[in-house]
């Protein structure tokens, strides 16, 4: 991705939103194309590769027994991380593309200049110096390197914190299937690993970890209680014909949609140069529609979120959210439709299929 640095390049896109204008072609509330794989990894329990424009991701999806005390007593919950790969295609928004210097690199004596504002050859001098270049420049990257992962940081934490709201707490996943027996309990990790982070990143992480939830598998093993010690024991599989195992079930989850602003444009699925003017973000999460209408707003809203403030025009906040619900009904259909094809063509676990709103 190349960074928009310049407040020229920032002004040039900014006006271009405003007048409806996007570089890459599309209209204001077009999707970028969408490419979807799922059961990639033969080795996981559940696995997703999610390609939205030019943002890629994975999700890893992988169950772990874990004995416990009292089953009762755990709150039954998936574990959402979200990783972005620092360095490649992503290097130019988290952090430079090079061998990462450390403070140590800061020798002595450009410490000194630092704390003391004089070269080292003069420390017996009275005569004040400003620090070198080279320092400087040493100084300057170190701080941009704190910033870039202080920023990828607060983007990991704010996509873990909106999964979890939507699969934990405003979906009904039927989470108890978790707790095996009394002593026993699935952990349950959902890992999204961003390899390109351009634009929208959040209706794609939803997407991902929608998709590998939907190939996960979890098996229910035989529980026998040992009269002895009070405990349940996980039973030896006999015969792995007999094993039983069970699914969520996705239609369950939410429908997400997400608007951005920039002043008062409003618009859909930001690309890598869009999302550098930092627009506000607004998403929702919204209860399956009876109708299939895209433009039918009347649905039930189970969960509204609004970064920033700001906009003249009246009735922005309402067009943002009107906009945003509409999103969640493209989407749904094409995964829908993508899960069905995918079913059907599963005989072959590396088989692709690529969906998309605008051809």
């Amino acid at each position: 991705m190349d960074v928009v640095r310049s407040k020229g390049q920032r002004m040039f896109l900014h006006q271009a939103i405003e007048h409806g204008i996007r570089i890459d072609g599309r209209g204001s509330f077009d999707h970028r194309p969408l490419s979807l794989e799922q059961g990639i990894l033969r080795t996981a329990d559940g696995s997703a590769r999610v390609i939205l424009g030019k943002t890629e991701l994975f999700v890893i999806i992988n169950a772990e027994m874990l004995e416990v005390d009292d089953s009762s007593s755990l709150e039954k919950r998936l574990n959402f991380t979200v990783k972005i790969a620092p360095q490649g295609p992503n290097a130019a928004r988290f952090g430079p593309d090079e061998k990462r210097r450390d403070d140590e690199d800061l020798e002595r004596d450009e410490i000194l200049q630092l704390s003391v504002g004089i070269r080292p050859e003069q420390e017996n001098s009275s005569v004040i110096m400003p620090p070198s270049d080279n320092v400087l420049d040493k100084l300057a990257v170190k701080y941009e390197r704190e910033i870039s992962e202080e920023n990828e940081c607060l983007v990991s934490r704010d996509i873990e914190a909106a999964l979890d709201k939507i699969f934990n707490d405003l979906s009904e996943l039927e989470l108890e299937r978790i707790a095996v027996s009394k002593n026993h309990v699935w952990s349950i990790e959902v890992e999204l690993m961003v390899v390109k982070y351009a634009g929208n990143l959040l209706e794609a992480a939803y997407l991902g970890a929608k998709a590998a939830l939907d190939d996960f598998v979890c098996i229910q093993p035989p529980v026998t209680h040992d009269t002895e010690t009070g405990k349940d024991l996980i039973g030896a599989v006999q015969d792995e014909d007999a094993l039983v195992s069970w699914k969520f079930d996705i239609e369950k989850t939410p429908l997400i949609g997400t608007s951005y602003r920039v002043g008062d444009s409003v618009f859909l699925d930001p690309n890598d140069y869009e999302e550098v003017l930092n627009p506000v973000l607004c998403w929702v999460a919204i209860d399956r529609p009876t109708s299939n209408k895209i433009a039918d707003d009347d649905c039930c809203i189970s969960w509204s979120a609004l970064t920033g403030t700001g906009g003249t025009r009246d009735g922005i906040h309402r067009e943002m959210l009107t906009t945003a619900i509409r999103s969640a009904r493209k989407w749904d259909p094409v995964l829908r439709d993508y899960i069905k094809l995918w079913r059907q063509t599963k005989r072959d676990p590396y088989a692709t299929v690529l969906l998309s709103f605008n051809k």
